[in-house]
């Protein structure tokens, strides 16, 4: 079938990491989550803790007071399991992706919105030595005209005393 059914991974409110863990169409879902939980050191929507809550039921079913070894500073396979039932909470991520997520894209937008700034700089300024040197050279060519007049009358003054 096309697409996921279930919603983005992060977004605020509802309930997001019921569907982490599921099989099918949701193993994207749960790839998704993976993925931003290693890129952005991060874990849960809110924290590691998100999964012993009733929003990750199926992780909760599945694998109690663990968390997915994308969660782990070192992934290792099997390095969450049980991490939460014996309360060793040492090298888990502990920020939540969603902070870490809007985060990011905030840098990322700021970078973009930098960019394109500078970018607009340089065409304004392209603009104005355009601008500049099309002045030089209407001053350079007023110039020529009037030099050719200067030498065409002192010519013509030339041929009228010798003659």
């Amino acid at each position: 079938s096309s697409g996921i059914n279930a919603e983005w991974p992060l977004r605020p409110g509802g309930h997001s990491m019921l569907f982490y863990g599921k099989a099918g169409d949701q193993q994207r879902f749960t790839d998704s989550m993976d993925f931003i939980q290693e890129a952005l050191s991060c874990c849960g929507k809110y924290g590691y803790m998100e999964y012993e809550s009733k929003n990750a039921s199926n992780w909760l079913s599945t694998m109690p007071g663990s968390v997915p070894d994308s969660c782990c500073e070192k992934m290792t396979p099997g390095c969450g399991k049980d991490k939460l039932k014996n309360k060793d909470y040492t090298g888990l991520f502990t920020k939540g992706c969603y902070v870490e997520t809007k985060k990011f894209l905030e840098f990322c937008l700021t970078v973009t919105g930098s960019a394109a700034l500078l970018f607009m700089f340089v065409q304004l300024l392209a603009i104005f030595v355009n601008i500049a040197l099309q002045r030089q050279c209407k001053e350079h060519e007023d110039y020529q005209l009037q030099s050719k007049k200067v030498k065409e009358i002192k010519d013509k003054n030339e041929l009228k005393t010798t003659a």
